[in-house]
């Protein structure tokens, strides 16, 4: 990548970048083309050179959520924490794709463009299977998840428990401000897949 090329995809970031800090305080309708230019220090105009229009960008965020949220997956799973440090944080980690960003934002772009946003969701959530198979048989192998519980049966739990927190945001709240609610929730859901009747210590936060 050449000097022009560098620079050009830095401001395409630094764009993207603005914008979701601005959504998470704000709704779309209510953020404005100019206001993210000024955040992201360009002009209005270099904003529509490089997305087309406001929709297009509010499009281009969320895909660029969806990556970041990949990544600090591959990150928790790959860590050198222990297998249950990780495990709990994978359990967790889709709620902070939305954590620092309005609600709003996904609602807009779905209702803008949702072929668009169900090929995103659907490429990401591929990918994510196919980390959760490797982490799981992991956890088989080392004996902490029964040997006779699917692997597809786990990754469903997991992902019902995310519709939960998506459909009802608030709950991310009240785990965030009782930490003995968040752990109670955390035991339930180990042992389901644990087999185990006696439970390690929990430590989470969100």
């Amino acid at each position: 990548m050449n000097g022009f090329e560098r620079r050009r995809q830095q401001k395409r970031e630094s764009i993207k970048l603005a914008a979701a800090q601005l959504f998470q305080h704000n709704t779309v309708e209510k953020v404005t083309v100019q206001e993210i230019a000024a955040a992201a220090k360009v002009s209005y105009a270099i904003v529509f050179k490089y997305f087309g229009s406001k929709e297009d960008l509010v499009l281009e965020v969320m895909k660029w959520l969806y990556e970041q949220a990949y990544d600090e997956l591959e990150k928790i799973l790959h860590s050198e924490k222990t297998y249950l440090d990780r495990m709990q944080e994978m359990f967790f980690h889709k709620e902070k794709l939305f954590e620092n960003v309005n609600l709003d934002l996904f609602k807009h772009a779905n209702s803008y463009n949702p072929e668009e946003i169900a090929k995103i969701v659907t490429f990401y959530e591929e990918k994510k299977k196919h980390q959760y198979y490797e982490f799981f048989e992991e956890g088989k192998k080392k004996g902490i998840i029964h040997p006779d519980i699917p692997i597809d049966s786990i990754i469903l739990h997991r992902n019902a428990i995310r519709e939960l927190f998506l459909a009802n945001p608030e709950l991310v709240l009240q785990f965030k401000y009782n930490s003995d609610l968040l752990k109670g929730f955390v035991r339930i859901l180990l042992f389901g897949i644990m087999g185990k009747e006696k439970l390690p210590d929990i430590n989470i936060g969100l």
